[in-house]
């Protein structure tokens, strides 16, 4: 078995605490934070912990890529869907 990451060990204990049945304040102390938001040096502390808040970018696909999609997709249509 892998190890998780402090990102995924973050949000095991916090699935682990059953938020949905606490009081308000004491879910967002379970969860860190604050009616207030959280303060610019806490939101540098969680970017060094745990990494900015960005999905990746993935490459858009090639022209042949499309291409063959398109050509893929017009046969399926002219086949009946097939």
């Amino acid at each position: 078995m892998t190890a998780l990451s402090p990102v995924e060990a973050h949000y095991h204990r916090l699935l682990s605490q059953q938020l949905h049945t606490c009081t308000p304040d004491r879910a967002l102390a379970a969860l860190g934070f604050s009616e207030g938001g959280l303060s610019a040096e806490e939101i540098r502390q969680r970017v060094v912990r745990y990494g900015r808040h960005e999905l990746p970018h993935a490459q858009p696909p090639g022209l042949l890529i499309v291409l063959f999609r398109q050509f893929r997709s017009l046969l399926s249509w002219a086949s009946g869907g097939i």
